[in-house]
């Protein structure tokens, strides 16, 4: 009764000036502390203005960025040097920097904030900072920003840096841009700005890149975009070159690639050794896959998108970093979505985890809306694809508690849909088992047209399109035209002690929101079976008939079911079962 009333508690308690309430908000405390709730107890504490204490719950619990959040608000707080070091360490250690940074920045200690943003690659921040109180250093952090843009392929984003930080200076000194373009192999840029500024040498820049160091590849890529005139000769003095090196063989190809690799022409060089995997060399086509990892992984495995080659894609990328994975992993996805392939979408995170990438985030809710509004999936049969997607949503709300997105409204949509998934999965396996089929009722006393006192929305958002075929859509209309015109039905539902809907979580009278039942789905009113995890319980009738049914079946998708209970909340009761 304490943690399920206790605000309506408090509140009654307030009104009435009730000598019991610091006793109320004592037990509740001790509660929070017994039931090991630190955030809830530090969110407590900080409600009623300890925020000392709650500070040292929420980092107790993990949560340095709450921490954080609360002593940039306190001025008291902020004044407390050992508090605020220790919040420090803690966000970076858990490589938090941006918000270390913050802080630092507000305790007016600008060097230790500049270092935390730049490792946190907040640069925006750092030059920001830079400017009031390094301004010697903005040169240098305007360079790492357009670095660190190049290697996220954001080029032209990374030019302004370079500009800001007197590389490429400006237009009125194209010369210097060139040489910067041609510096970081940007060929194509260079040689826009050589037909803008020099146009006169755009023949010769041509030639010069072909000749230069022996850059063939990038000769013939630009010759074929600019002067294509020029590109058979261009081919032929190539082809005279390539000969007096080697064979026109399995050499000549290794030859080739190893032209294209010193371009910096990664994807050409990759195409050249795919090309001796089918001459028959085996020994020299075992090298070249050895090469080909080592040219640039991440143009190969573009390569294999644009190819369509994406198995290929995904088994190299699993052998990289856990980021490199998840972006093709991500790319993957998306590719499949576009194509009807949620199903195909969801093994992919099933097989590699879900991370708490904020990008990913509408990759995970099409697929959660295209699996709920998919025809065919209400029997035993969908029960693994529920299950599929209640455990990817699991293991990203639990990869969304140790981020920066934590307790953050997508984080909350994401808890809902998991307690969906979770529901639509037990259902399926439910549905297997006939003891726990649900007893089919009579519409004699049903109106479609008002739910009155009961939770359900009046107002719903349409989808953009029907999720059901015509037929039954005409099947739904003529239902609902027959029973608006029978006279039998009453404006009624069926109502639980609360006088309300019984299936509806939140009493029309008071407000108090009742705990779903984790089998069910209906509110928890009385007799019911506490687990450890805070807020997930359920109706001890309607948990003993499952645990029950699954004795008496030995059905593995219930067993899954019970797993999957354990796992999220916790542990199961230490009463697996009871007749109280």
């Amino acid at each position: 009764m304490l943690e399920k009333n206790y605000k309506l508690a408090e509140m009654i308690f307030l009104e009435q000036g009730h000598p019991a309430l610091e006793k109320l908000r004592r037990d509740y405390y001790q509660w929070l502390m017994d039931t090991q709730q630190e955030e809830r107890a530090g969110e407590l504490q900080e409600s009623q203005g300890d925020g000392l204490a709650a500070i040292s719950l929420y980092l107790k619990a993990g949560l340095p960025a709450k921490a954080a959040r609360l002593v940039l608000t306190r001025e008291e707080l902020l004044a407390n040097t050992e508090l605020v070091e220790h919040i420090t360490m803690a966000l970076i250690k858990g490589e938090l920097y941006e918000r270390a940074g913050d802080l630092f920045e507000k305790i007016r200690n600008p060097q230790r904030a500049l270092e935390c943003y730049c490792k946190g690659n907040a640069f925006m921040k750092a030059v920001e900072l830079a400017r009031l109180a390094f301004p010697v250093e903005v040169v240098r952090l305007e360079e790492a920003w357009g670095d660190y843009l190049v290697q996220q392929k954001q080029l032209d984003a990374a030019i302004n840096h370079y500009i800001e930080a007197r590389l490429y200076v400006t237009v009125e000194e194209p010369d210097l841009a060139i040489t910067m373009f041609k510096k970081h192999k940007l060929y194509d840029d260079m040689i826009r700005l050589v037909g803008k500024h020099h146009p006169d040498l755009l023949s010769d820049t041509h030639l010069h890149l072909g000749k230069e160091a022996g850059l063939w590849s990038d000769a013939l890529r630009i010759c074929k975009d600019y002067v294509p005139g020029q590109l058979e000769a261009l081919q032929e003095e190539y082809e005279r070159e390539a000969t007096k090196k080697g064979g026109r063989g399995v050499e000549g190809l290794v030859d080739q690639a190893r032209q294209w690799e010193q371009a910096g022409e990664y994807s050409r060089a990759v195409d050249c050794y795919l090309k001796v995997r089918d001459s028959g060399s085996g020994g020299l086509t075992e090298k070249c896959w050895m090469k080909l990892v080592g040219v640039d992984v991440v143009a190969a495995l573009d390569l294999y998108v644009e190819q369509g080659q994406w198995d290929k894609c995904i088994e190299t990328a699993t052998k990289q970093n856990y980021k490199i994975l998840h972006k093709y992993v991500a790319l993957y996805a998306t590719h499949l979505i576009r194509e009807g392939g949620y199903a195909q979408a969801l093994a992919l995170y099933v097989q590699h985890g879900a991370p708490a990438n904020p990008q990913n985030f509408n990759i995970y809710k099409r697929i959660f809306t295209d699996m709920v509004s998919s025809p065919g999936t209400n029997n035993a049969e969908a029960y693994h694809s529920w299950a599929d997607l209640r455990d990817v949503l699991f293991n990203l709300c639990e990869n969304l508690v140790k981020s920066s997105e934590a307790n953050s409204a997508a984080h909350e949509e994401f808890e809902m849909m998991l307690l969906i998934a979770h529901y639509y999965a037990t259902r399926s396996a439910a549905q297997s088992i006939k003891q726990l089929a649900i007893e089919e009722g009579t519409l004699d006393a049903l109106d479609h047209s008002d739910f009155q006192d009961t939770d359900i929305p009046f107002e719903v958002p349409l989808p953009a399109k029907q999720h059901v075929p015509e037929a039954q859509r005409e099947e739904v209309r003529d239902w609902v035209l027959t029973v608006s015109m029978d006279q039998r039905l009453e404006q009624v539902l069926p109502r639980d002690e609360r006088g309300v809907y019984e299936a509806s979580l939140v009493a029309a009278s008071t407000g108090v929101r009742a705990l779903p039942c984790l089998i069910t789905g209906y509110p928890i009113l009385r007799n019911k079976i506490e687990f450890k995890r805070p807020g997930k319980a359920a109706n001890k009738d309607n948990w003993n008939k499952f645990l029950m049914a699954i004795k008496t079946s030995h059905s593995p998708v219930c067993q899954d079911v019970l797993k999957f209970i354990s796992q999220w909340c916790g542990g199961l009761p230490s009463t697996s079962f009871s007749f109280q």
